[in-house]
């Protein structure tokens, strides 16, 4: 006899609620235990029921009694599961088949991805406050070379041991910090590619969802393909509910393209997308309006330009920029002193749109940006 463990009795409690509203077949087990669903096929020593989400054999053994309700109820059970269990049904046409695949993957990818966007958000807020640490450690450092500056090796040999000890630690102190940083953006890297990858594809599957509603529109249709259609978009507006997507408009320049970016929330600014950037740059200017005085951030860097100049800048994380409806949160920025391009205040680079999956339809000019809520 078959042991009817907690799932099992859990599965056949939530299956008798969910056929409640049309009497379905009903197997009443030896132990007293009752399942619903609708038979499928009878044999001598077994019967398969068909309970909406897949199919259980039941040996006749295991089994009191049986209920059969009508075909018309059964039909209309099946009708219902068939909304309800939709991935577990065969599609009407092998095109329409292929479209359902499709969303199954699609759907297994989402549920391994739900790990990746929790690590993903634990992830950036480490980098954000390693960042903001470093500029400190520098100056630390700095103000204990210039202490082991001015101190006499030969007079003071004990001061000058213990400041060299120290310009060590405090070194090695940066180090961990500069090194946890490359390591969580490799991290960061690794998941923004699985997630980017999930979001292309599903955006390549929302286009083919489209062409084959083109595609239908002009067939004959019957009355199983339209419920199919109907099925599959409930499900995918499911899916689609944990992605959100923007198309922003933008104009086109000498530079390349230009969109409207708001910076923490309060400045307004043209910026320039450039790809081929790491760091969102922005001119002296843009950052005064910010309020942000250039000549008092600690932390420099170097820019290598595309002709392979290097131009000296200030590293910033800005609190947020928003282009349209889509934001980031603690991006970094450059600040320059090299001129601008005229009409726009600066480049719009990596460091915010790696946040987003990106493309650009130039015909519409817009730039699209996807990612999960």
């Amino acid at each position: 006899m078959i042991k009817m463990n907690k799932f099992f009795i859990i599965l056949s409690a939530i299956l008798i609620y969910q056929t409640s509203n049309c009497s379905a077949d009903t197997v009443t087990f030896k132990n007293k235990q009752s399942m619903e669903g609708v038979i499928t096929e009878e044999a001598e020593n077994y019967i398969i029921l068909d309970i909406g989400c897949g199919t259980i054999t039941l040996p006749r053994t295991d089994i009191d009694s049986i209920k059969k309700s009508s075909s018309p109820a059964n039909t209309a059970i099946v009708e219902n599961w068939k909304k309800q269990y939709f991935e577990n049904y065969p599609a009407p046409t092998q095109e329409d088949q292929k479209l359902l695949d499709e969303f199954k993957e699609l759907q297994s990818e989402k549920s391994k991805l739900t790990g990746d966007i929790a690590r993903k958000d634990r992830v950036i807020k480490e980098i954000s406050m390693t960042q903001r640490k470093i500029p400190e450690l520098q100056e630390e450092q700095n103000a204990i070379g210039r202490n082991l500056k001015s101190t006499d090796a030969v007079k003071d040999i004990l001061k000058y041991n213990n400041l060299v000890i120290e310009l060590n630690l405090a070194g090695s102190k940066l180090r961990e910090a500069v090194d946890r940083i490359r390591e969580l953006q490799g991290e960061q890297e690794k998941i923004d590619s699985r997630l980017t990858d999930y979001i292309n594809r599903f955006m390549d599957f929302r286009e083919m969802i489209a062409q084959r509603k083109k595609e239908i529109a002009s067939e004959k249709t019957n009355p199983e393909q339209n419920t199919f259609y109907n099925n599959l978009k409930e499900k995918f507006d499911e899916l689609q509910k944990d992605i959100k997507y923007q198309e922003v408009g933008f104009t086109k320049c000498q530079e390349g393209v230009v969109v409207a970016v708001s910076f923490n929330g309060k400045v307004d600014a043209m910026m320039v997308v450039d790809t081929g950037a790491a760091l969102t740059v922005i001119s002296e200017n843009l950052a005064a309006r910010l309020e942000i005085a250039a000549n008092k951030v600690k932390q420099d860097i170097e820019l290598i330009l595309a002709d392979g100049s290097r131009i000296p800048a200030k590293f910033v994380i800005l609190d947020s920029l928003k282009v349209g409806g889509a934001e980031a949160k603690s991006v970094g920025a450059a600040i320059v002193k090299v001129k601008i391009p005229n009409g726009v205040d600066g480049f719009l680079g990596m460091s915010f749109l790696k946040n987003f999956s990106f493309s650009m339809d130039m015909t519409k000019q817009k730039l699209i940006l996807s990612r999960f809520k």
